[in-house]
């Protein structure tokens, strides 16, 4: 765990459930409201105050929360006992994904190359129900080669490690995520002025 994100918990504890909930959100797609990441994962559990119960309380109230009118969510998979949802910027993640090499891709795993946003996040939903799909990767901005070579080598013998397993372009990987974590402090200091 990062400073930045000891930070972000140590603030996040002083919050009421709503705006725990808000904070955590906001904290953690931060790279997608700044536009530099088109989508972000977040699983809410039992744990940890119970996001899990947060969630589905203050669920429908999520536009509000995160006072974003880009940052569009669908629960990918859900128990009694989590919930995993995608919070993405629909245009950042059309970009993203309709591209001829990562439609290609797509295509190998069983998803249609000629339909749209939408029937390809809920054949993601679908492919959700077994495990984890590596695919997943390039839903969340992971470069191709990274996320061909995290599925190659079964997730071992990366070159760095950061918000994902870098299998190439090191630099580059490492200049994205200071991109992430700038978007992460902004969020960052803007919860520290309103305790």
């Amino acid at each position: 765990m990062n400073n930045l994100t000891k930070d972000f918990i140590l603030l996040r504890s002083h919050l009421d459930d709503r705006q725990y909930l808000q904070a955590t959100i906001q904290f953690h797609a931060a790279p997608v409201t700044a536009m530099a990441k088109p989508s972000v994962l977040l699983s809410f559990t039992d744990k940890n105050r119970s996001s899990l119960r947060l969630w589905n309380e203050f669920a429908s109230e999520t536009n509000v929360l995160i006072n974003d009118n880009q940052l569009t969510y669908i629960e990918l998979k859900k128990s009694a006992s989590s919930s995993l949802v995608l919070f993405y910027n629909r245009q950042i993640l059309e970009q993203a994904i309709f591209t001829s090499n990562v439609m290609q891709f797509l295509q190998s795993y069983g998803y249609k190359t000629q339909t749209s946003l939408d029937n390809i996040i809920y054949i993601l939903k679908q492919r959700f129900k077994n495990a984890c799909p590596h695919e997943v990767g390039v839903f969340l901005g992971i470069p191709m080669n990274d996320v061909i070579g995290f599925i190659n080598n079964k997730g071992r013998n990366y070159l760095y490690c950061g918000y994902w397993k870098v299998y190439s372009c090191v630099y580059t990987a490492k200049k994205t995520f200071s991109t992430y974590n700038q978007a992460k402090e902004k969020v960052l200091e803007e919860l520290s002025l309103r305790l």
